[in-house]
Parts: structure tokens; sequence; C-alpha cells
């Protein structure tokens, strides 16, 4: 809740599709996300296993990644 909060706050401030929040399903969204050709960065919190995953479907691309694996510290890029 505390990024939709500040996804709202922003949307305020900054140009419209500067900070954009997706929710979803990692089979759903995040596939999609991490495969997108136009995206030219994945920024993650999760487990190691997802971290793996993202990692695989970014260097198809060779994509630039952010993981933050099993810890509490994500981070805004």
């Amino acid at each position: 809740l505390t990024a939709l909060k500040m996804a709202k706050l922003l949307s305020e401030i900054l140009p419209e599709g500067v900070v954009n929040v997706l929710l979803g399903r990692g089979e759903s969204v995040g596939n999609a996300l991490i495969n997108h050709a136009k995206i030219g960065m994945d920024s993650i919190t999760g487990d190691v296993a997802t971290g793996k995953k993202v990692l695989q479907a970014a260097a198809n691309t060779v994509k630039r990644t952010h993981l933050e694996l099993g810890g509490k510290a994500p981070v805004i890029k």
C-alpha cells in the first residue's frame, strides 16, 4: 500500500507516465514486462528463484537488472 500511496502523491507532482505501479502475478504481468523489448531495465524485490528467472530472461536481450533477493531493502530506481 505504501507504493500505491507514494505513486498517488508523485502523480500530482511529476508528468504522467514517469512513475508507474503495476500489480499482478509474475506468470502474467512480470513475464510480459521482463520480455518486453522497450523496457530497458528490470528491478524486482523477491526470492532467489525469482531472481534467477529474471536474470535468464534479461540475458536474452542483455537488459539491465537490479535484484533485491531475500532482503527487506527495496529501492526506487
